[in-house]
């Protein structure tokens, strides 16, 4: 309930979309007065042109253009990075039930059909902004959980590593060691989840506690054990 107090729409951009200047003066007529900042667009290439600077917010856009349909432009932005979460609202006169699929397959939320009511426009875009602001919020929490969560985590496993270095620093240090090459390699390539990798390789070790000191001892110098001291190895405990 919070964060729907803590909503504001005044301000929000949206981008409307229809070849017909009437309804693109309904539509203003409805959404104006509510505080929106308003954009225009008559034709599908044309908002594939103008949404990677606008940023809108919420698209409102009618099926039937001449050029690419409303629900191919619908198609061409959801495949990009930008146009994937901005919410696309159909406007359309057709009632038939694969219409109305077509448009959610292509990435749509909504439809409002023809003839436009100022009312349900007002409503509708309403409600999707508010749904978009939550998943924002809630998107904005779960990285900052996220975040602590994974400093938490990693400086207990830090710690933990300290410890076991005192006790054998020639085996357990090697985890850090193994942490530098893998956060490394990570950045080459790109990854996003490095902190679990880091973490994987600090604990790679952490099996070893289990085994007589003497026996890793013997293994660090690659001196020969027998098949019984083996075994302490084999059945050690590893990370999952």
């Amino acid at each position: 309930m919070a964060e729907y107090q803590n909503f504001d729409q005044t301000n929000k951009r949206i981008l409307l979309v229809d070849d017909t200047p009437s309804n693109l003066a309904v539509l203003r007529g409805a959404l104006e007065p509510e505080g929106y900042r308003l954009a225009f667009a008559s034709s599908g290439n044309e908002t594939l042109e103008i949404v990677p600077e606008l940023l809108p917010d919420l698209i409102l856009l009618d099926v039937m253009m001449p050029g690419i349909d409303g629900f191919e432009t619908c198609r061409r932005l959801k495949a990009t990075e930008i146009g994937l979460n901005i919410p696309v609202i159909f406007i359309t006169a057709r009632r038939e039930t694969q219409d109305v699929v077509e448009g959610f397959q292509a990435g749509g939320v909504d439809y409002i059909r023809k003839p436009i009511q100022q009312e349900e426009v007002c409503a509708r875009v309403r409600n999707h902004l508010e749904l978009l602001y939550l998943r924002r919020s809630l998107k904005t929490q779960y990285d900052k959980t996220r975040e602590v969560l994974e400093e938490t985590l990693n400086g207990s496993v830090s710690i933990l590593m300290e410890l076991l270095t005192n006790f054998d620093s020639n085996l357990f240090s090697r985890g850090t060691r193994v942490r530098e090459v893998v956060r490394e390699i990570a950045d080459v390539l790109e990854y996003d989840e490095t902190w679990q990798l880091e973490l994987a390789a600090m604990l790679a070790p952490i099996g070893n506690i289990t085994i007589p000191p003497h026996i890793l001892y013997k293994k660090s110098k690659k001196r020969p054990s027998r098949s019984g001291k083996r075994n302490c190895f084999a059945t050690s405990p590893r990370p999952a």
